[in-house]
């Protein structure tokens, strides 16, 4: 399993894509297949080729074995589905988490944040800071940052205004 991973890695840097993408779907497929690591592992790298399909497929195969996603392989799709412009299928895999109890990584909060943000779905961003709290996450000061700058721009002084205060109770000190 750690060399047909470490070879699925060594072919993507190379620009192997269909390569390493036989080899993904073999290893898929295999009983080996079955931890927790090797799903992240797998899903990371599905995520990587852009292949929406094939890790949503391996989320069906994890299922079958008995196996929930973990916030690694979540975190990979949403970032994913983010770089690919596909925000709400990115909101649904945040609302499961959300369902599973799992906490999202901020990388993949705030890539979605900031494109929330460029399509004008700042209401949106917004309700992902709230869920970082029931989370038990602390949002970064980029996170609010971003948001609050797009309130700014919209001339939406009420929504920043109460984002800065948000801001402020959460411990960040505005520039």
């Amino acid at each position: 399993l750690v060399i047909e991973l470490t070879l699925i890695s060594a072919l993507l840097s190379f620009g192997r894509n269909s390569e390493a993408k036989s080899c993904l779907n073999n290893l898929s497929r295999s009983a080996l297949a079955t931890s927790y690591i090797s799903f992240d592992v797998l899903i990371k790298e599905f995520c990587r080729q852009g292949d929406v399909e094939m890790y949503v497929n391996l989320i069906n195969t994890m299922l079958k074995h008995g196996r929930l996603p973990s916030d690694a392989s979540y975190s990979s799709i949403i970032y994913r589905l983010c770089i690919l412009k596909e925000f709400d299928r990115a909101l649904d895999f945040l609302a499961e988490m959300q369902l599973e109890n799992l906490k999202p990584s901020e990388r993949s909060c705030d890539v979605l944040m900031r494109g929330l943000c460029s399509m004008g779905r700042t209401s949106d961003a917004k309700k992902i800071l709230e869920m970082l709290r029931t989370f038990g996450s602390a949002a970064s000061f980029g996170m609010y940052r971003t948001v609050f700058d797009n309130y700014r721009r919209c001339n939406n002084t009420p929504e920043a205004a109460g984002l800065l205060h948000d801001m402020q109770q959460a411990g960040h000190v505005p520039n």
